[in-house]
């Protein structure tokens, strides 16, 4: 496997000024993400950094929602329907070209048939801002598909578990967000 460069290593390799605060337009290649792979990492500063063949980080927020029909109200029809949304989660979608040798890619190809929840890290490089949390991560598009000599392309879905935590670098000796228990499922 390839040798792991870390959310530090990257900084340090960076080299960037101190932090201003920052006013401006924003690239998505102002952000770094990060995803703790292995299981003994101390904080996001130890966090495997994806560095080789990728194209798009895609960011979004979902939210689950229960809906909720009610009964008949004595006249024949039902008295109403209802919404609740019970969660907003982060939502993270990492497309590129598939890259032997890259840690992060390496790692999540040989768990491919797995969904795994671990923690991540997200990094805004212009302001220091960060969020860090859980995700589920999944391979949804593990590549070989298409024309003999196309690149290979990838995708990897990374669902958020719960609300994440903010913070500004630098990142405090350790930060250890808590595993939202597992959602509660109905007759279950």
């Amino acid at each position: 496997m390839a040798e792991k460069m870390t959310v530090t290593q990257f900084l340090a390799d960076l080299q960037l000024p101190p932090l201003t605060p920052y006013v401006g337009k924003l690239k998505n290649s102002d952000y770094l993400f990060a995803l703790a792979l292995d299981g003994d990492e101390a904080g996001p500063g130890d966090y495997a950094v994806s560095l080789r063949a990728v194209e798009n980080y895609g960011h979004t927020i979902e939210a689950t929602t229960q809906a909720y029909d009610f009964m008949n109200d004595g006249h024949g029809d039902a008295t109403g329907h209802a919404e609740e949304v019970q969660a907003i989660f982060p939502q993270y979608q990492y497309a590129g070209r598939r890259y032997v040798g890259d840690y992060v890619q390496d790692n999540c190809f040989a768990h491919r048939y797995e969904v795994r929840t671990i923690p991540y890290v997200r990094v805004n490089l212009r302001t220091g801002e960060y969020e860090t949390g859980f995700v589920s991560v999944r391979v949804t598009e593990p590549g070989g598909n298409g024309n003999a000599l196309e690149w290979t392309n990838i995708a990897i879905t990374m669902i958020g578990t719960g609300k994440p935590v903010d913070g500004l670098l630098p990142f405090p000796a350790v930060i250890v967000p808590e595993l939202p228990d597992p959602p509660v499922t109905p007759g279950g």
